[in-house]
């Protein structure tokens, strides 16, 4: 009995040593796996969260190890090829800062470089005009006809510059509509007396329809883009008949057409043509056909209208422009007409300021015969000296650039406090963006070189009928 239970106690001890060798070789053998799984497991999650620095390194054996290994590798081929894209992204945004300064600065060389030869263009320009408005009252009849030329090829050089100057006002964001209510039967009457002659010159048909429809808005600047419209329908489009429509397009707008049965435009070209300086058939920049900038001015200032001008052509079958105005109600229509132009005599008493000796020979000449009294000066000492001894004044016409350092807002500002009822009138061949910002901050009344004669006079008629 005793030996019995000597075996089962020597069993029991065997079984209990056999268990906890059992037990202590299956917690070696699960820390053996789990351990280096959960560092695997460790490892991974750090690689999805960006940590590409995160290795397995030497953890386990067998195919733990080659696991472990693997995921490495491919750790190492993501920080290579992170480090590879984000040199890529480096190269491709300093190229393309680059290039965004590049372009930044051809577009303020440009401006630059309108401005200034707007400038230097308006000066001759202007008083050109003035001298042969001068003129043309008391010319000999043989004489009349060449001058007639001449006002005409000076009228074109004015149109070239004041296509410069749209530019420098758009790029200096200083052009705000004022949107009121326009009958579109006066504003197409108006088309069709500005290109009449010249449509019946090219045997183009002009017929233009609008019942009496009525939109809001700036009827300059919209009035500038239809005239574009219209003018390339009848000197480009070589074909026999132009139409201006207006025709509601729902309770809330009117559209307004310009179309031709002219050669049409190419859809290929069609995007093209509101670039700057590109022209369609005038691959020879023949500059009697234009600078190629209407349409890309007339694009930005349609913007500015809050509208967009539309396209429809085939080749052989004509063109169609349109815009999109809001519609107006008959109410919203003031009943208020402009008053008729005046050509009586405008008795004033006028300083005029500018350092230009033929400008001023031809300005004084021709408010002198408009019946003005005209005070001259050529530079700021003299102006205030002026101001105070010999005013009172009605008139101030001063030139922005004088001698040196002389600044016609100064001088303006000056004439202003003295004389406040005084009609004040900057006249300026600059176009800089900074100068017409100036002026518009500072309420100034601007009249940009060359100044057509009849524009000056009906502003000096204007104003005495207040």
């Amino acid at each position: 009995q005793s030996k019995r239970l000597h075996s089962m106690a020597m069993g029991g001890v065997i079984g209990g040593i056999a268990l906890l060798l059992a037990w202590l070789s299956a917690r070696n053998l699960a820390r053996a796996v789990t351990q280096p799984l959960q560092h695997l497991s460790n490892t991974v999650t750090a690689l999805t969260r960006g940590n590409l620095h995160a290795r397995c390194g030497n953890c386990g054996k067998y195919e733990i190890t080659t696991l472990a290994a693997d995921i490495d590798r491919m750790a190492q081929r993501l920080q290579d090829s992170h480090a590879l894209n984000e040199e890529r992204v480096r190269g491709a945004t300093a190229e393309a800062l680059e290039q965004l300064a590049q372009a930044k600065q051809a577009t303020q060389a440009r401006t630059r470089f309108l401005a200034t030869a707007s400038h230097d263009l308006r000066q001759p320009v202007h008083a050109m005009g003035l001298f042969v408005d001068t003129l043309l009252p008391g010319a000999a009849p043989p004489q009349i006809p060449s001058l007639l030329r001449l006002r005409e090829a000076t009228e074109a050089m004015s149109t070239m510059l004041d296509t410069l100057l749209y530019i420098s006002r758009l790029d200096a964001n200083v052009m705000s509509p004022e949107p009121k209510p326009v009958l579109v039967a006066d504003l197409l009457e108006q088309l069709d007396a500005m290109h009449a002659a010249a449509a019946h010159e090219a045997g183009i048909t002009l017929h233009w329809l609008a019942n009496t429809k009525i939109i809001m808005t700036d009827h300059s600047l919209a009035l500038r883009v239809l005239d574009n419209l219209v003018r390339n329908a009848v000197l480009h489009s070589a074909g026999t008949r132009v139409a201006i429509v207006a025709r509601r397009c729902g309770n809330d707008c009117v559209r307004i057409e310009v179309r031709d049965n002219g050669v049409g435009i190419a859809s290929i070209l069609q995007n093209r043509i509101f670039e700057e300086f590109y022209q369609v058939g005038n691959q020879q920049r023949d500059r009697r056909n234009g600078l190629g900038l209407g349409l890309s001015i007339c694009a930005r200032i349609a913007q500015l209208l809050g509208t967009k001008i539309t396209l429809r052509s085939q080749l052989h079958r004509g063109s169609a422009f349109a815009l999109t105005f809001p519609a107006a109600s008959p109410a919203a229509l003031s009943t208020s007409t402009a008053s008729a132009a005046t050509y009586s005599a405008i008795t004033a008493h006028c300083l005029l300021i500018d350092n230009d000796d033929a400008i001023v020979e031809g300005t004084t000449a021709l408010l002198t015969q408009w019946g003005c009294q005209v005070t001259a000066a050529r530079t700021l000492e003299q102006t205030l000296t002026l101001l105070h001894e010999q005013g009172p004044y009605d008139i101030v016409l001063c030139d922005l650039q004088l001698h040196e350092h002389d600044d016609g807002f100064e001088i303006i500002h000056h004439a202003q406090q003295l004389y406040p009822n005084a009609l004040t009138v900057l006249i300026s061949g600059t176009t800089t963006s900074d100068m017409l910002q100036r002026a518009q901050q500072a309420s100034v009344t601007l009249l940009t070189k060359p100044v057509a004669p009849a524009k000056l006079r009906a502003l000096l008629a204007a104003r005495k009928a207040q």
